[in-house]
């Protein structure tokens, strides 16, 4: 028996130890980075939305304006949770507000004719933020947390944690200690030749898988802090590493995959310069914030270790874990989905792991909800893997909700123990227990 779960220790050992040596520390910080997509609408000084006023940039009209409009942008996630995340990294100026100058539709008659007109003050509000995780189709809302006024960096998160992408693994420095080093950087990011997905070659699907991911290289040149900026936005990292609108909030991460910085703005001074918001201030936000997160090793000795200790508690674990089968039989997990108002008030429901199961008025449904008002015939689909139940909405009428917040049409979510889930509105609504 013992000479068995040596073997077992070290066959896992071995395991941990090869996967840890063969990631690609580029691919898996890759892991953390999404787009953001950002509508906005157009609005004059007093806030009533504009529509056929005519855009005007140095002078020269741009466009006219006939409804909002649309803004892709790059981010990360973080967090302390490598199973899920909700909160994600950005530039301020991909989700803030913007001043806009414009003259109205009669105004540019006369501008046409060669007559002099004065421009007026309005503003782009930003109206709902994305967070894309593979197109158009599967995106999620998120809410703005905190924008900085110090530094060109936003913090966004979303209401349901996803699994989608892991949490980034920062890394903190020190002053003057990337100074005069030329360490090699990487800045990765989604494609887009203008943040503008309005224009003509734009990405009108927002394809934002993984591979749909650039990653530029270049080398750390200097270090900006606070003191000597003169942008006023904050520790700067220079880098000659390419960068396009469209990586904006992007993460820039050295040969480890640790994120050092966000991608942030191009000299317009110089060809090959660009700059990204240092990580030290990213942290001191997200401390602010209450937001945890990983932080990276800087050597591979450190990495070695932690392979090392990680592993043996893994083995560890995993005896635990075949001695406790060998005694008894793992119970089957389970859930209870009440009804607390509405038709089915009071009744209760077992779910078992590997249930897939309809809600709605359809008397073909697992749990019908007959004759209730708001509820369509096929209203949502629930599932359970044995670890987080899954609700998925079939296109419903007026809609599903978790706590309060919709799940968009056809999308999924997690479905929490204690919340409540609501069929078209809180008068149908069950509890998960």
């Amino acid at each position: 028996m013992k000479k068995r779960l040596a073997l077992v220790i070290l066959a896992i050992l071995m395991m941990f130890t090869l996967t840890a040596c063969s990631n690609d520390p580029i691919l898996e910080a890759k892991q953390s980075v999404v787009r953001i997509y950002t509508e906005y609408a157009y609005c004059d000084a007093q806030g009533y939305p504009l529509s056929g006023a005519y855009l005007v940039e140095d002078g020269s009209i741009v466009g006219q304006i006939g409804g909002g409009a649309g803004y892709i942008g790059s981010g990360f996630a973080v967090g302390d949770n490598e199973k899920e995340v909700r909160y994600f990294v950005t530039n301020r100026h991909v989700v803030e507000d913007e001043v806009i100058k414009y003259i109205t539709a009669a105004e540019y008659e006369t501008f046409k004719n060669g007559g002099q007109v004065s421009t007026h003050t309005g503003y782009l509000v930003l109206q709902d933020a994305y967070i894309v995780y593979d197109n158009s189709m599967n995106m999620i809302r998120a809410n703005v947390q905190y924008m900085s006024e110090d530094a060109d960096m936003a913090l966004l998160y979303i209401h349901t944690p996803t699994n989608v992408r892991k949490p980034a693994k920062l890394r903190p420095f020190k002053e003057g200690e990337l100074r005069n080093k030329h360490e090699s950087v990487y800045a990765i990011g989604f494609p887009g030749a203008a943040d503008d997905i309005g224009i003509a070659g734009g990405n009108p699907n927002l394809i934002s898988t993984i591979d749909q991911m650039t990653v530029t290289t270049g080398i750390i040149s200097a270090t900006v802090n606070k003191a000597e900026s003169w942008s006023g936005e904050g520790e700067l990292i220079q880098t000659d590493a390419d960068v396009n609108p469209g990586n904006s909030g992007g993460p820039l991460v050295d040969a480890n995959g640790y994120v050092l910085g966000i991608n942030t703005f191009i000299s317009r001074a110089a060809t090959g310069i660009n700059y990204a918001t240092s990580i030290n201030d990213i942290i001191r936000m997200l401390e602010a914030q209450g937001v945890p997160y990983l932080v990276g090793g800087r050597t591979l000795s450190a990495q070695t270790i932690g392979v090392v200790v990680l592993a043996i508690l893994v083995a560890a674990v995993a005896v635990m874990v075949v001695l406790t089968a060998l005694k008894q039989k793992k119970p089957v997990a389970k859930r209870t989905i009440t009804g607390t108002q509405g038709v089915l008030a009071g009744r209760s429901f077992a779910v078992k792991t590997g249930a897939k199961f309809t809600m709605g008025s359809d008397v073909k449904c697992n749990i019908c909800v007959k004759d209730a008002r708001g509820v369509s015939r096929k209203h949502c689909t629930v599932s359970f893997d044995g670890k987080s139940v899954f609700v998925k909405d079939e296109n419903s009428s007026f809609g599903t909700y978790i706590d309060g917040v919709k799940i968009e049409k056809g999308q999924s979510a997690v479905w929490h123990r204690n919340q409540k889930l609501s069929l078209g509105s809180e008068n149908e609504s069950f509890i998960l227990n």
